[in-house]
């Protein structure tokens, strides 16, 4: 009877570890749900509180809001580097004070920065587009090359 062989090469190897972990999964669509419905709430939940810090703080900002056609809000940005540096953080699009789709953004700079605040009010914004930044001390200024992209999260 003849014999044979099966040789294992590592990339055959990996492929076949792939292909049977591929169908594998820790947790149920149900779960998965569920767990989507948790982080909405977690950002609607950071969005209110930033609304009701950032109207406290900001003179005018009401006002503002109300006359937008819609609003990004990303309540709490993680943000890091030295001299190279990135920032991070999820947030939500409110139109007329409903929440209309859930979306991420990350930002990475080159070059130096230190630290400026300024004050914004319903007679200095003339912009199409007004931002505030609520910090929690410090100032921040610098000279930087920045990029920014805002991704819809689609699984939310």
């Amino acid at each position: 009877m003849p014999r044979r062989t099966l040789t294992w090469s590592v990339p055959g190897f990996v492929l076949a570890f792939a292909l049977a972990g591929s169908g594998c999964t820790a947790t149920s669509p149900s779960n998965v749900r569920g767990e989507q419905m948790d982080k909405r709430h977690t950002i609607d939940a950071g969005v209110d509180s930033t609304l009701s810090r950032l109207y406290v703080d900001a003179k005018d900002s009401r006002e503002l809001v109300s006359k937008a056609r819609g609003v990004p809000i990303f309540p709490s940005v993680i943000d890091a580097g030295f001299v190279v540096g990135g920032q991070y953080s999820e947030g939500s699009l409110r139109v007329d004070g409903h929440t209309i789709g859930y979306y991420s953004t990350a930002t990475g700079s080159l070059g130096w920065q230190i630290g400026a605040n300024g004050n914004v009010d319903a007679s200095t914004a003339t912009g199409q587009v007004d931002a505030f930044v609520l910090t929690n001390n410090g100032l921040m200024a610098g000279a930087s090359l920045e990029g920014t992209k805002v991704t819809r999260l689609n699984s939310l």
